[in-house]
């Protein structure tokens, strides 16, 4: 209905080898994902159970998913990937930033490590999630330590209206600032 070519998908709630999640391939798609590890003294059996967090990367066979490895941050999920299609090619990091805590210092440093090595790479760069920093007050302390880390890197957040069904703009649609501002709609799904 709304012609996506590529999903990009944070919180699935998702496990290994999830039968969900997998499904999508027998549909007709590729999926790139990474599960929330879980710890090791979870009660995976209980019924209540629940591996919240999770990321991945959904599109047609017809256009080429690569997984980028670009570190292992402690404090968010992520998942980089290289999306080709009709000979053009862009790299693309899906965020995940937890929300039960806020946003500490080793978010913003292992964040500015990987834009780091991200703006080297010659392809032009998205990248979206779920942030969890309340974006829409531009004077608190996180979101402005946010705002100047993406503007170091060239960066703008495409997003301006709330993404959060109680207001709040927590996730982000970043690129470029040099280029074209994308189209962003946000939907109530």
């Amino acid at each position: 209905e709304n012609k996506i070519d590529v999903l990009f998908l944070t919180e699935t709630w998702h496990e290994e080898e999830s039968v969900s999640i997998r499904r999508l391939g027998a549909e007709g798609f590729q999926l790139l994902e990474r599960a929330r590890p879980v710890a090791a003294d979870a009660r995976k059996n209980a019924t209540s159970f629940v591996n919240h967090g999770g990321v991945a990367v959904v599109a047609p066979t017809s256009v080429k998913l690569e997984k980028l490895s670009v570190g292992n941050p402690k404090s968010f999920e992520h998942l980089c990937v290289r999306i080709s299609s009709g000979g053009s090619s862009c790299v693309a990091l899906l965020i995940y930033r937890p929300g039960s805590a806020p946003a500490c210092s080793q978010f913003f440093t292992e964040f500015a490590s990987m834009l780091e090595q991200l703006a080297v790479m010659p392809l032009p760069l998205v990248i979206t999630g779920d942030v969890n920093i309340r974006l829409d007050r531009p004077d608190h302390p996180l979101t402005r330590q946010f705002n100047d880390i993406i503007d170091s890197f060239g960066l703008v957040n495409r997003v301006v209206e709330p993404t959060h069904d109680l207001g709040g703009h927590l996730d982000v649609l970043l690129s470029r600032s040099d280029l074209a501002a994308p189209t962003v709609q946000v939907l109530d799904v």
